[in-house]
């Protein structure tokens, strides 16, 4: 510890300025509280613009050379401490290969500490070869907490923000992709730091939640009995069971966990685990028009036989998918225009005839065959992309090519087909509008 004349300033005093008055001593202190008078008016402007702990970026992905027990963490940044910290990409070594099947925590450890001319000679003053000053950092770490997901308890002055879980079977010492999950507790939309409208929206999942607060739904109802926001994705992440268990006048999971006092089975964390997983799912091909609203057969299972579960909703956002036939070979993740014959050919920017690539390809077809197709307004994946995000994308002057850069050779076609929203992930919104380069 440094030795300091007096204690940090105090922000409730609400100074906004140290006045240095002509012909009087200065004290170090004043230059100290001068400093964190700065420093505070900086973190009040960045408090009304970010959340503590939001995240942009620092990803945990696939190690792109050597996946043996390492994974690659991508650059980003997070405000903690109310500050901003940078993170470059680096590389995550240490983990070990699982016994048995193992889940395995990864998170980041932020916290400030003083540093001195023994571990930075460089703020050693070179006119009198004294250290009259410090510097304080703000530090960051990536830590690995095998076999819990549970975020352990940080050291005074420390936070902890979880970044990915990584699930390996027995034996495997390779860290696939497919092995980890994003759990990062507030994401923010891309890689650089934007105002976050509406507080805290953020995902954790159900292990920070209390037994009596784990009923997802009725935090989802009442968010200001728990400080962390149970959202949908939450329960996307559940291992889920049948309602075997569960007697016929209960077999309603949600008016269960709704009132969960109507019955032994109170609906807790474990209930929600137990409730979900392993149903044999139905699509809503089954329920009437006045009954297809997923969400309303939930609220009324009553109307149909058919009680409508979170698999029910994703097959039925699935429907917007539509299958037309392709006149040629195809693979996915390809732009698709609609030929005079009725099918649906590799589009490219080298014609107007050829460039209204208003589809996409969701899956690998031969000629003649119905294809899954993506269509406007959906948010595509593909781990085989690498967009600068927040870049447009271009439709290419290849046939079923994409590029992020704008077509200039005239007769060319300039035809956006959406917006990179991570390096991975675009929002596939193309127009019917395009540009005919002069």
């Amino acid at each position: 510890m440094g030795n300091y004349e007096k204690p940090p300033y105090d922000p409730t005093k609400w100074y906004v300025e140290v006045l240095f008055q002509i012909h009087k001593p200065l004290f170090s202190f004043e230059l100290d509280h001068w400093q964190e008078i700065l420093r505070e008016q900086f973190s009040v402007t960045l408090d009304s613009l970010y959340t503590e702990g939001i995240i942009f970026g620092i990803e945990a992905r696939e190690h792109p050379t050597n996946n043996i027990n390492q994974i690659q963490i991508t650059a980003g940044s997070l405000k903690a401490h109310r500050l901003i910290r940078n993170i470059v990409q680096q590389t995550l070594s240490g983990f070990t290969t699982p016994p048995s099947p193992r889940t395995d925590l990864v998170y980041i450890d932020l916290w400030m500490r003083e540093v001195d001319s023994i571990e930075d000679p460089d703020i050693i003053s070179s006119f009198y070869g004294l250290e009259s000053a410090l510097r304080q950092k703000f530090d960051a770490q990536f830590r690995i907490q095998e076999g819990s997901i549970v975020l352990p308890t940080p050291p005074s002055g420390h936070i902890y923000y979880r970044i990915c879980k990584i699930t390996r079977p027995a034996g495997q010492a390779e860290i696939y992709q497919a092995n980890i999950t994003d759990i990062r507790d507030m994401a923010g939309a891309g890689s650089g730091l934007s105002p976050i409208i509406g507080g805290n929206i953020f995902l954790r999942d159900l292990a920070d939640v209390s037994d009596d607060q784990a009923d997802a739904f009725a935090n989802m109802v009442n968010p200001s009995a728990i400080n962390y926001i149970v959202t949908i994705d939450d329960l996307a992440a559940l291992q889920l069971k049948d309602l075997s268990d569960v007697s016929d006048d209960e077999a309603d999971a949600f008016n269960n966990m709704n009132s969960p006092t109507a019955s032994n089975h109170i609906a807790v964390m474990q209930d929600i685990i137990d409730a979900l997983a392993a149903l044999q799912l139905k699509d809503l091909s089954d329920v009437s028009d006045d009954e297809a609203d997923a969400f309303n057969n939930m609220v009324n299972p009553s109307a149909s036989n058919h009680v409508a579960t979170i698999d029910d909703i994703t097959n039925a956002l699935a429907g917007l998918q539509q299958s037309l036939t392709v006149g040629e070979n195809v693979t996915a993740y390809l732009p698709l225009y609609l030929k005079n014959d009725g099918k649906l050919w590799k589009a490219n920017a080298s014609s107007a005839t050829t460039a209204l690539a208003l589809f996409m390809s969701a899956e690998a077809k031969n000629a003649d065959q119905l294809c899954k197709v993506y269509l406007s307004s959906q948010v595509i994946t593909n781990v085989g992309w690498s967009w600068a995000i927040g870049g447009i994308v271009y439709l290419a002057t290849s046939a079923g090519g994409l590029t992020q850069t704008k077509p200039i050779t005239t007769g060319n076609i300039v035809f956006i087909v959406g917006v990179a929203i991570s390096a991975t992930k675009i929002l596939f919104q193309p127009g019917i509008c395009y540009i005919e380069v002069a």
